[in-house]
């Protein structure tokens, strides 16, 4: 992208003060050399303004700027026959100073060149924003509403060809959107495409990801069903604790899977991306990427309590035992409803919460939705902690409960041991 550092020679015919001011250059185009010169002008200033084409591919910038150049080099000029005329219309302050923000990325990486400026009062000056301008009012009128697809302008030539010309239009890998929640830092109105992301690599990188999804995630839904299965091959063990926590773990790994399945009945790019082939972040999603987070993210977590729950049971199992003379696994059953409120309450909750937030992203290379893929701090909020959290009590109860074993193993061997002697 190349960025005009300044303007032609011919561009000293738009000096003024920019409101309506009296144009008082008078060219003569009566003599040939005159319209050659004329000519030259104008292909001078073309070939100038075809050096910011560059910043077509920011729409936001070039909506702005497009109306700054033409005003400055093509301003309108008006001749009503009155004591004023004539006059021309050049761009204000207020548009010069417009155009900073959309464009920050020349400023960011190039500079302005020295006519653009805007404290140049010959062009740009403060005094016209008390006149009326039709430049002014137009750029206000334009930049109210974003562009959401690429401007084509369609002409016709003497010979009958048709010829296009793209006003503006992002580059690849960025695409045109109109939220600027998700507009590229620096290039407004261009966000991330979905489909075909630069940070997935190279497309057979992408192939295999998918592959690798597509195949897990069947193997996973395929076990985790046969784990299921087997609890109902004996129902009477099966229903005592802490046996029944992992039927509860199988059968919310079996719902999870399910969740990331999904893509298997639709177009994976159909759910996780959105009509302009952006990302699809927090709010706007479709029934099938909510269904998809639910799944995975509910009963994801709601697994891990299950596996707290499983440790905590070991631990009764397995750990000292109590002058109540009850049966470990009578006390377990005692506390199912605590266990059933923490697995399944917990997990509900932190999913409204989500919900609530409108922080649902869709992600077509995994083919899911889910939290935090375009906030990384909602992810570590709602996955890392909680995830975090289970693991250091699932282990700190799984070492007490391993350590009752091992006691109970060893008292084993000894009792054996005697015996063994005095036989």
């Amino acid at each position: 992208m190349a960025i005009a550092a300044s303007p032609p020679p011919a561009q000293h015919h738009n000096s003024g003060s920019g409101g309506g001011e009296h144009y008082h250059h008078h060219h003569q185009l009566s003599t040939p050399a005159t319209v050659t010169n004329f000519d030259s002008t104008i292909k001078a200033i073309n070939e100038y303004l075809a050096r910011w084409n560059g910043l077509r591919a920011i729409p936001q910038c070039w909506k702005a700027l497009q109306y700054v150049l033409c005003s400055s080099f093509y301003p309108k000029c008006e001749d009503d026959g009155g004591a004023d005329s004539p006059k021309i219309f050049l761009p204000t302050y207020d548009m010069c100073r417009a155009i900073r923000l959309p464009c920050r990325l020349v400023e960011a990486h190039f500079h302005w060149p020295e006519w653009l400026h805007c404290e140049n009062q010959s062009l740009f000056s403060q005094k016209s924003s008390h006149c009326f301008n039709e430049y002014k009012e137009m750029k206000l009128n334009s930049m109210a509403t974003p562009p959401t697809t690429p401007t084509i302008t369609t002409t016709t030539t003497s010979g009958g060809v048709v010829e296009q010309a793209v006003l503006f239009r992002c580059s690849p890998p960025l695409v045109n959107t109109d939220d600027r929640g998700l507009w590229y830092p620096g290039i407004d109105g261009c966000a991330l495409r979905c489909d075909g992301h630069p940070l997935y690599g190279e497309a057979a990188d992408s192939r295999l990801v998918r592959t690798t999804v597509t195949y897990g995630s069947l193997l996973g839904l395929l076990v985790t069903a046969a784990g299921v299965a087997t609890f109902y091959i004996d129902l009477n063990r099966g229903t005592r604790y802490p046996s029944r926590c992992v039927f509860y773990v199988s059968l919310c790994t079996l719902l999870s899977y399910l969740g990331w399945t999904v893509q298997q009945l639709f177009r994976r790019t159909e759910f996780t991306c959105r009509e302009d082939n952006t990302m699809r972040v927090g709010k706007g999603g479709n029934a099938t990427c909510f269904a998809s987070f639910a799944l995975i993210y509910y009963f994801s977590l709601a697994a891990m309590f299950w596996l707290v729950v499983f440790a905590y049971g070991c631990t009764v199992v397995y750990g000292p035992k109590t002058s109540s003379g009850r049966k470990p696994s009578e006390k377990l059953y005692e506390s199912k409803n605590v266990f059933h409120f923490i697995a399944w309450f917990i997990p509900f909750i932190f999913t409204l919460i989500i919900i609530w937030l409108e922080e649902i992203d869709g992600d077509a290379l995994f083919g899911i939705c889910f939290v935090g893929f375009a906030k990384p701090n909602y992810f570590i909020v709602f996955v890392i902690v909680p995830v975090t959290f289970n693991l250091v009590l699932y282990t700190v109860f799984m070492t007490k409960a391993l350590v009752g074993l091992w006691t109970c193993l060893s008292i084993s061997a000894e009792k054996v041991s005697v015996l063994y002697s005095v036989l």
